[in-house]
């Protein structure tokens, strides 16, 4: 006996079903003894089903899923057409979520529930969220809140603080602490904000940084003008260029340097590369040490460079990715001064708790993090998305680069990738006026503490399983297993099969995900105790 699809619907979106018994076949469905025909009517019903549902971000991402089951039985145009319905949905929700108006939203719903003197409910998110006691909480929503958004709560924190003593839910004394901190916030915050800026002024770069890294490039830039090319590569032109943190925007005292040489026709970047070893051994200069990285096993081949005086590079060939990346970040950086100083914040973060390095994140992974944390709270936009909706508005050609190169096997990879964005602040500042973004108010030391609670292991990024993608923006969730083992899937802007956070695989780096997640919730006590010194690892 078929039926229409409603039923089932309705089935998948309670969850009230098991899918081992669901089987899809030909043009119809079978979950235990309930049949139901596909057919040309599939479209509507589905739309008809998702217009009738809970506009909020869970019922849109439970849509998503079942929309997902349906692909196979709807042309492109309608799968596309019901995708845009739930992303809308999703992205109109999302304030809710993430952004910085409601980014204490348990708080908030707690004081609500108590303020409707519905306190059973209230202890049950109290428990959920795993705060200590209500003063705890409050304490917690107080440092979320600046100056601005605190004189707008307050009379709610007041009240409901009033309603729990009376209650004899909290101690007089404890009412009295949370009225005086509603008070000293403002100096705290600032208190905060200037421990932030001493930290960041110790480890910052500065122009003896620069001094030291402009002669390490000029010393290895003068070698390679010795160096006399066999026949084989006698026709190629070579240009020496650096990326990285050096001109990226997010560059610290102790950064090295990335430098590739690029050449105007593809070639073996692994033979290149042996035989730059070989020549830098021959030409050697001042107290230049060389180590060849060049195993299979190594996505990117490259030639470590160490001089005591100087510092550290990394030399590879033909990194163009690496080299659009670092164009791509610096423009961030220059969009945003919070986004600079937050990104430069959590990398000093990252290095003095070893959490950057080969058995953790990148620097570069952890700046990615940040971008797209401050992407979904409306602070910045995707740059690479506005390039993409002004290309399709004048109907221009989209710039394909072709990458090429040897991976782990030997084997030879190549893809197509584009490579645009924008970097006209003006436009920048115009598309986001355009798009209603809100004038941010929030200290430093307000979006760091965010930060880390977004990327805990119970926060948002984890609960709603997302996926960094600052190429998109906006909410985007994983998709493959392989993703779902990485403890943050990262999406690289300009190589989409490269995920930057593939060091923290759950199965095989259990520990070292473990370590990175005690970690954050070490900073966050920290930094909510006000103890700045310890959350940076700093004796």
């Amino acid at each position: 006996m078929t039926q229409t699809l409603k039923p089932f619907l309705e089935k998948l979106y309670s969850g009230s079903f098991d899918n081992k018994t669901t089987i899809f076949y030909n043009d119809t469905i079978q979950i235990n003894d309930f049949y139901c025909d596909f057919d040309r009517s599939i479209y509507r019903e589905l739309k008809s089903f998702f217009d009738e549902s809970p506009k909020s971000f869970l019922s849109g991402k439970l849509m998503l899923g079942i929309l997902g089951q349906f692909k196979k039985f709807l042309k492109t145009r309608e799968y596309k057409d019901l995708k845009r319905t739930v992303l809308s949905r999703l992205e109109d929700s999302l304030p809710q979520i993430i952004n910085v108006k409601l980014s204490s939203d348990v708080h908030l719903e707690i004081m609500n529930l108590i303020k409707e003197k519905n306190i059973v409910k209230a202890n049950e998110l109290l428990l959920k969220h795993q705060f200590k006691s209500f003063k705890n909480c409050y304490l917690s929503c107080i440092q979320l809140l600046d100056e601005t958004k605190l004189k707008i709560f307050e009379k709610l924190i007041v009240e409901t603080m009033y309603y729990l003593c009376k209650m004899e839910l909290c101690d007089k004394e404890d009412f009295v602490e949370i009225k005086t901190q509603i008070t000293m916030q403002p100096r705290i915050l600032e208190e905060r904000e200037q421990d932030l800026t001493e930290i960041l002024e110790i480890n910052d770069f500065d122009d003896k940084d620069l001094t030291r890294i402009e002669n390490m490039i000029t010393t290895l830039y003068q070698s390679l003008s010795k160096i006399h090319f066999k026949s084989i590569f006698s026709n190629i032109k070579f240009e020496m260029i650096c990326f990285g943190s050096f001109i990226n925007g997010f560059s610290l005292g102790n950064s090295d340097v990335d430098c590739s040489i690029l050449t105007n026709n593809y070639l073996d970047e692994r033979q290149l590369l042996s035989y730059f070893y070989t020549a830098f051994q021959s030409v050697r200069p001042l107290d230049f040490q060389f180590l060849l990285l060049n195993s299979k096993v190594i996505r990117i081949p490259l030639i470590k460079i160490h001089s005591d005086e100087l510092g550290e590079m990394d030399f590879a060939i033909n990194n163009v990715l690496g080299v659009a990346n670092s164009k791509l970040l610096k423009n961030y950086a220059e969009t945003s001064k919070k986004c600079q100083i937050l990104g430069k914040l959590v990398k000093i973060w990252g290095k003095n708790h070893r959490l950057i390095g080969p058995s953790a994140l990148s620097s570069y992974a952890m700046v990615l993090l940040v971008i797209y944390f401050l992407q979904l709270k409306k602070i910045l936009p995707s740059l690479q998305s506005i390039a993409k909706k002004k290309r399709l508005k004048n109907k221009t050609v989209a710039p394909i680069l072709k990458v090429k190169r040897k991976v782990k096997n030997y084997e030879v990879e190549e893809f197509d990738t584009i490579i645009e964005f924008e970097n006209d602040p003006k436009e920048i500042q115009k598309y986001m006026k355009e798009n209603n973004y809100p004038v941010n108010s929030q200290g430093v030391f307000q979006l760091l503490l965010e930060f880390f609670k977004f990327y805990r292991g119970n926060g948002i990024f984890s609960k709603l399983g997302l996926r960094c993608n600052i190429k998109k923006g906006r909410v985007d969730f994983k998709r493959t297993t392989e993703e779902n083992a990485c403890l943050y899937s990262i999406v690289d802007p300009f190589d989409s099969a490269h995920n930057p956070g593939v060091r923290l695989k759950k199965d095989l780096h259990m520990a070292d995900c473990d370590r990175m997640l005690i970690t954050i919730d070490n900073t966050i006590r920290f930094l909510e105790q006000g103890d700045i010194r310890s959350a940076f690892n700093i004796k």
